[in-house]
C-alpha cells in the first residue's frame, strides 16, 4: 500500500497579520503634571528672582532705649544684628531724651548724646563716635541716625568710612545741623565713596566734628562754640544689599531645581513599557494567546 505524506494546508495570506506595535513608553499622567509644575514652577523663580531689584537689609540698628522708664540709662546694644559702637579721641557720651520718630516714646525713649569736642582752632576731625561690624557677603552699605544738638554745640561734623578698621579713614560726607534743639534725619551712602567697605569684615565708620567748611574754626549753631556740649544721635542703622554673588548661588539653586525636574521628566518618558501592555502572543497558528496571568491572580 503506498505510503503518502500528509501536507499541511497552506494559510491564506490575507488570514495573516502583522504583530501589533509595541506601544511607547509612557508616564503616568498624574507624573507628568507633577513634573511639567515643578519645572514651570522653577522656570517662574528663576526669571522673577531675575527681574526684582535687590532688597535692602538692616546689618545692624541701635534705639539706645533700656525698659526701666528712664531715658538717662539708655544701652550701646545693638536691637538688631550686630556691631560696636564706641567713643572716638577722648569724647565722652551721655544718654537723655530720644528723637521723636522712635516709636517707644517717652519715657523709654533714649538717645546717645556724644560731646566733649576739642577746644576751639584745634584737632578737627578727631572725635565723635564710631561703629564697626563685617559687611561680608553684602554691598551698598549706607548709614543713617536722627540727630539734634543745642545752641552753643558744634554745628558741622564729618561722616567717614574706614575699610581697613580705622587705619585709614575717607571723608564721605559732611552736614550742618540746621537749626539747635531740632530733631533731623539723615541717610549716607558709604559705598558710592569708598567701594572697599563693601563684602569686608574689617568695615567701620565714624561721626566727628569739624571746622565750619572753608574755615578753621568750629561753630556753634545759634550761640558761642562750647565743646563740651554733644551731637545727640538716635535710631542709627546700617543698611545693605547682598552682594550679586550671593544672589547668583541663589539662581543657582533655583536653576537646579529645574534641571532636576527635566531629568526626571526624562527618566519617566525612558522607563519599559508594563507587563499589561505587552503584545498577546500568537500560536504556530497564528491564533493570539492570552497573556499568563502570575501566580495567585484570580481569573
Amino acid at each position: 500500500m503506498p505510503h503518502h505524506t500528509s501536507i499541511p494546508a497552506l494559510i491564506p495570506a490575507s488570514t495573516i497579520t502583522s504583530p501589533p506595535a509595541l506601544p511607547l513608553p509612557s508616564t503616568p499622567p498624574a507624573r507628568r503634571l507633577r513634573h511639567a509644575g515643578l519645572l514651570a514652577g522653577a522656570v517662574w523663580a528663576l526669571g522673577l528672582i531675575g527681574a526684582l531689584p535687590a532688597q535692602a537689609a538692616v546689618l545692624a540698628q541701635w534705639s539706645f532705649n533700656t525698659d526701666d522708664g528712664l531715658v538717662s540709662t539708655g544701652t550701646l546694644a545693638p536691637d538688631a544684628g550686630s556691631g560696636v559702637l564706641s567713643l572716638v579721641g577722648g569724647a565722652t557720651g551721655l544718654f537723655t531724651s530720644g528723637s521723636p520718630l522712635d516709636a517707644a516714646g517717652f519715657p523709654l525713649d533714649s538717645s546717645w548724646s556724644v560731646g566733649g569736642f576739642p577746644a576751639q582752632g584745634t584737632a578737627p576731625g578727631t572725635r565723635g563716635f564710631a561703629l564697626a561690624l563685617p559687611t561680608t557677603g553684602w554691598s551698598g552699605i549706607t548709614i543713617s541716625f536722627d540727630y539734634r544738638n543745642q545752641p552753643s554745640a558744634n554745628k558741622w561734623f564729618a561722616v567717614q568710612a574706614s575699610a581697613d578698621g580705622g587705619a585709614t579713614w575717607a571723608d564721605v560726607q559732611t552736614f550742618g545741623v540746621a537749626a539747635a534743639d531740632t530733631w533731623y534725619s539723615t541717610s549716607v551712602a558709604l559705598s558710592s565713596a569708598l567701594p572697599a567697605v563693601d563684602d569686608n569684615p574689617l568695615f567701620a565708620a565714624r561721626v566727628v566734628a569739624v571746622f565750619e567748611p572753608g574755615t578753621t574754626a568750629y561753630q556753634a549753631s545759634e550761640a558761642g562754640y562750647n565743646g563740651d556740649f554733644g551731637l545727640q544721635i538716635d535710631r542709627l542703622q546700617v543698611s545693605a544689599v547682598p552682594e550679586p554673588g550671593s544672589v547668583a548661588l541663589m539662581l543657582a539653586g533655583v536653576a537646579a531645581v529645574g534641571a532636576a525636574a527635566r531629568q526626571s521628566v526624562r527618566r519617566g518618558n525612558s522607563a519599559a513599557p508594563s507587563a499589561a501592555r505587552r503584545p498577546a502572543r500568537r500560536s504556530a497558528g497564528g491564533r493570539r494567546r492570552a497573556p499568563r496571568r502570575s501566580a495567585g491572580r484570580s481569573a
